[in-house]
């Protein structure tokens, strides 16, 4: 077979014709479905719908009441025993959803139920029967929300019983509450008095271990001794730094003195004799250290303290001898003098009016003496002073360093013992209303509001509206449910999509479906038609072809042979094998059709029945089969004195006598000649073949062929024939140039509007108008 390629313009129809297929695919095809399988569907509906009015109006009723209760939320054992726990540090207790929701299972467990039927099984015998689970899952008990209330509900056919049953189970609850409670309480209190002891302990060793702290370090909070030191600092350095500004001062007056006198004998004579003085120094050395720890007791006390006037008062007696024994070795009396240099100045004050003293030094010198010696004096007390002042802010910076550790470590204990009390007095609190409560003797659990007997006129179930709301629409699901099961199992083709998903193959044509006349008996009506004119055109001595008719059947047919002739718009393409996978699905129907509606638009058609196993185009067409295509194959006749004319433009080559081997005729050379000729006479050649499937008769007829057309027959061709179809294509080489899909139902994939467009814009009825009874 020569290979073909579709024309642009044929391309883009079929494109096109794909896209609204794609977006027909909807609501519609489910729609289809269920229209398809509408008997089995009503029938369930029908019986689910039955099923629930019975169900509503011969159920037995059921009648419910309920009950409020109030569960406060220290009922609960855990809850007291985690709430004692947590006051010493052991734990949190549950929050107050995991109370609730574990007091209503408290409330459905077996053995509170269970209790309950054993009373009222006398009453009711029936209850003896029931299984205790059953009776639990007709309990209801839900919490108000976000409190502690909670509603007790129960069902059963029996109004009396609802009613028994819920009273019967508020006595149970509450006496199960008093007696948990009482054992929750006096177990908590048991708890309780045997961790006070071990709670007084730790208070009284945070306690201890406080007080050791305190009298080590000699404190008696870090913090306020923090403070005192930090003002202390501050004034020390500000004295400091204040001594060694007089301490430069002084060094430069003595500077200055010592310059303008030089190296005087008397002042040398002077100053041996005080260095060389063993007493003099002792009292000079003491006379410092005195200033120094002057100095740094005042860092520490007040003026008036008592240290500060014993140091003022040896001071001041060191510096009243320094005068006496400077007074002594200097001569004079000495008492003016605050130092060694006071004194050597003193001496020279002192001396200064002696009339040896200013022959020999005269005034001037001798008061610049004194003054350096005052000088000298000065600059060596300030410098002790510096000296002093220094080494004690050295010893305030150490203990100042000490304080954060020293407060950190002092917070710990603080802290360990404020939790250590806290602890106990709250532990201490909690077991006097334990014991409160315990004196109470009251139920934690209360019916705030006690079940009603039920009445008899407003059952809970069944609820008509609902019950038969539900099966409306169970009735629809399971409908549907069923629709959608047969058409999974039902292999048979039903939708042109389906078709082109399967053959992968362009749709050429869509012929529709006929509900009065299927399509087979319509195109045999047709084709006596067709044979009962061209008798009567032979016996007027003329050939005509039949009158133009307007059908939609019809249509589909010029509208396939116009897709037909698009196919390549570059080469003649003409001749053309018409096959389908499997019997039956209106390839011949399709053939003389087609062919028939060539010849009414002027078309030269061959028509040629290449089933040589199976021929019905004689048949069909009322024509004698006597010679025909296995006669021009098998023998010298020529295939112009075996055509016969039904028209015009019309030309049929019956099958003729079946011969034994059809393969070998089909596959032979004349075959092939006989195609060339045909493709020059006529201006279409139409090979009706056999089936596809079991039979090599199409491919072998398809590589004489210009190509081969898929008749693909819906709700007839099966999934697996025409994968078995399109197989054996592919094995063959054979390529199809398209598929024609058959007996199209009006309402489907879209082709609804498009046939109803064609009948309006013609006049002519409608299918379903043609159904109407005529009005008299």
């Amino acid at each position: 077979m020569s290979d073909k390629t579709t024309s642009p313009r044929l391309s883009s129809r079929l494109q096109g014709a794909e896209g609204a297929d794609d977006r027909g695919l909807d609501i519609g095809a489910y729609a289809r479905t269920i229209w398809r399988w509408r008997v089995p569907v009503m029938m369930t509906m029908a019986a689910t719908f039955t099923l629930a009015v019975a169900y509503t109006f011969l159920s037995q009723p059921v009648y419910k009441s309920e009950m409020l209760m109030l569960l406060e939320d220290k009922s609960s054992q855990t809850q007291v025993l985690e709430d004692a726990a947590q006051q010493i540090q052991l734990g949190g207790g549950a929050d107050f959803t995991t109370q609730i929701n574990t007091q209503l299972q408290v409330l459905l467990s077996r053995p509170l139920v269970n209790k309950a039927v054993v009373r009222l099984s006398k009453k009711y015998p029936k209850l003896k029967d029931d299984d205790i689970d059953d009776v639990i899952k007709r309990l209801e008990i839900e919490q108000v929300t976000r409190t502690q209330v909670v509603s007790v509900a129960f069902k059963d056919t029996d109004r009396q019983l609802v009613q028994d049953m819920l009273k019967e189970l508020a006595k149970i609850y509450i006496d199960y509450s008093q007696d948990v409670q009482k054992s929750q309480v006096s177990g908590a209190i048991t708890f309780i008095n045997a961790e006070l002891p071990r709670v007084r302990m730790n208070v009284e060793a945070s306690e201890e271990a406080l007080r050791d702290f305190r009298s080590k370090n000699n404190i008696l909070d870090p913090e306020e001794q923090a403070k005192a030191l930090s003002g202390v600092m501050s004034d020390l350095m500000e004295e400091a730094e204040k001594a060694k500004v007089e301490l430069q001062t002084s060094r430069k007056q003595y500077l200055a003195l010592a310059s303008r006198l030089g190296s005087s004998p008397e002042q040398a004579l002077a100053a041996a004799t005080l260095s060389e003085d063993k007493i003099y120094q002792d009292v000079l050395k003491q006379y410092q250290d005195t200033e120094t720890q002057l100095a740094l007791e005042k860092t520490r006390f007040r003026d008036d303290y008592p240290t500060v006037q014993n140091l003022k008062d040896k001071r001041d007696s060191l510096q009243k001898r320094l005068n006496e024994q400077a007074g002594v070795l200097l001569g004079g009396d000495g008492k003016q003098a605050e130092s060694l240099r006071d004194s050597l100045a003193g001496t020279l004050e002192s001396n200064r009016t002696s009339s040896s003293t200013a022959d020999r030094y005269g005034e001037l010198r001798v008061s610049l003496a004194g003054d350096l010696v005052k000088a000298e004096n000065l600059y060596l007390v300030q410098s002790a002073r510096v000296t002093g002042l220094e080494a004690a802010k050295e010893r305030l910076l150490g203990k100042f360093q000490l304080v954060p550790g020293l407060a950190k470590r002092y917070q710990e204990l603080n802290r360990n013992a404020v939790i250590a009390s806290d602890s106990l007095n709250r532990l201490l609190q909690r077991l006097q209303e334990l014991e409160i409560k315990a004196a109470q003797e009251l139920s934690p659990w209360r019916v705030i509001e006690p079940a009603v007997l039920p009445d008899k006129e407003k059952p809970v179930w069944p609820k008509p509206l609902v019950t038969l709301g539900v099966g409306s629409i169970l009735s629809v699901v399971f409908g549907l449910l069923v629709a959608v099961l047969l058409e999974t199992f039902d292999d048979r083709v039903k939708t042109v999509e389906r078709a082109k998903e399967l053959m992968q193959l362009p749709l050429l044509g869509a012929i529709p479906y006929n509900d009065e006349l299927n399509t087979t008996a319509k195109s045999e009506k047709q084709s006596k038609e067709i044979a009962k004119i061209s008798k009567k055109a032979k016996s007027n001595g003329r050939v005509q072809n039949p009158p133009y008719t307007r059908s939609a059947y019809e249509e589909a047919f010029r509208s396939l042979l116009t897709n037909i002739r698009f196919l390549n718009s570059d080469k003649k393409v003409n001749t053309f094998v018409i096959s389908s996978s499997a019997p039956g699905e209106g390839k011949s129907t399709v053939s003389t059709n087609l062919a028939r509606i060539a010849a009414e638009l002027n078309r030269k058609v061959l028509i040629i029945d290449a089933d040589l196993r199976r021929p019905t185009v004689a048949k069909r067409l009322e024509l004698t089969n006597s010679r025909g295509l296995s006669s021009v194959l098998a023998g010298n006749l020529s295939w112009q004195e075996a055509v016969q004319k039904l028209g015009e433009n019309l030309f049929v080559l019956t099958s003729g006598p079946i011969p034994p081997n059809p393969v070998s005729l089909l596959d032979s050379r004349k075959m092939a000649e006989l195609t060339k000729q045909w493709r020059e006479e006529f201006d279409l050649v139409l090979i009706d073949s056999p089936p596809l499937i079991g039979l090599t008769d199409a491919t072998l007829l398809a590589r004489h062929a210009d190509g081969i057309l898929m008749v693909i027959g819906l709700e007839t061709a099966r999934r697996g024939g025409l994968k078995g179809a399109r197989e054996r294509l592919e094995a063959a080489g054979v390529v199809p140039m398209g598929m024609i899909a058959n007996a199209l139902k009006v309402e489907s994939e879209g082709y609804y509007y498009y046939y109803q467009y064609y009948y309006h814009y013609y006049g002519e009825p409608t299918p379903e108008e043609q159904k109407k009874p005529k009005e008299r």
